[in-house]
């Protein structure tokens, strides 16, 4: 972002001024949007401000973890993505793991002659060990995250995931597009992830913002 200008917007990880946000009306401007971290920055930026990336990830706290919960959270993401850039995220699949090397082995196998087989196996190995890396680069970053699975384990995971998961993943998102759930919510989504929410369901609302502050409070609260 920062080295050739392109605008990058990595939502919920990032941090604003509070000035500025008064300039484009402030976060209540904003309640309309599912992905209002996305609206802000894309207010932002057509105001001529530019985004700085830090060097560091962010750490998310997902409260749990389990395979049903990671697909849900994928399932709502993929279908924000889906109102926000329809035809990027049609496109998505392209670039995926499984994709580009079923493409990639049958053009080189198209001209070169090399068995399909032998180059699908490359391109496969070549996504798991750059994933890897990437793994590796962030355990050292955190290291209090503990080791990685075993290297069996981590094999049959991003199998799994890219065969599998994924494929489902992107199903599921399209067969019911305009529909998010989140915080048991129930969300219609339109474009540019604008969304309509029952009347009724304002104090739910409010009961579903406190929730999430009292649990900030939790974490930032010095260990006993």
């Amino acid at each position: 972002c920062d080295a050739i200008g392109i605008i990058c917007i990595s939502g919920m990880s990032m941090m604003f001024d509070k000035e500025k946000l008064e300039e484009i009306g402030g976060i209540k401007s904003f309640d309309k949007f599912l992905a209002e971290d996305y609206a802000l920055s894309h207010a932002l930026i057509h105001r001529g401000y530019k985004i700085k990336v830090v060097p560091s990830p962010a750490i998310q706290d997902p409260c749990h973890f389990s395979a049903k919960f990671f697909i849900e959270r994928m399932i709502r993401w993929t279908r924000l993505r889906f109102s926000i850039h329809f035809v990027l995220t049609l496109l998505e699949p392209l670039f995926q793991p499984l994709f580009f090397s079923l493409s990639s082995s049958w053009s080189l196998n198209y001209l070169t002659q090399f068995p399909f087989i032998f180059l699908f196996i490359i391109f496969m190995t070549g996504e798991f060990i750059i994933d890897q890396i990437l793994m590796n680069l962030l355990r050292m970053t955190f290291p209090e995250s503990g080791p990685l699975p075993n290297l069996k384990n981590r094999i049959q995971a991003f199998f799994l995931m890219q065969i599998f998961i994924y494929p489902y993943i992107y199903i599921m998102s399209l067969l019911n597009i305009t529909k998010i759930s989140w915080h048991n919510i129930s969300y219609t989504i339109s474009r540019n992830s604008i969304i309509s929410i029952p009347d009724d369901l304002e104090y739910k609302k409010d009961s579903v913002r406190m929730t999430r502050f009292k649990r900030f409070k939790e974490l930032q609260a010095p260990a006993q």
